[in-house]
């Protein structure tokens, strides 16, 4: 579970998200594996619908603003 608290820590915006070169496809896979394991309240409290894993994996979630991006 850390790696996936790694990755999303280290999206900025949803842009460099997309363009990130630092997370291979092995990487953003692992990510959506790990977020598909976890129950529906597990993803609530994360914000995220099971709908919603792999664009929030490859673009950041919807709805965050930049400024809080940069906190994460």
């Amino acid at each position: 579970m850390k790696s996936l608290l790694d990755f999303f820590s280290n999206l900025v915006s949803p842009a460099e998200a997309a363009n990130d070169s630092h997370h291979s496809s092995a990487e953003l896979r692992q990510a959506i594996r790990e977020l598909s394991a976890l129950n529906d309240r597990e993803l609530s409290d994360m914000g995220l619908a099971r709908s919603e894993i792999e664009y929030a994996v490859r673009h950041g979630r919807k709805g965050i603003d930049d400024d809080q991006r940069h906190v994460a």
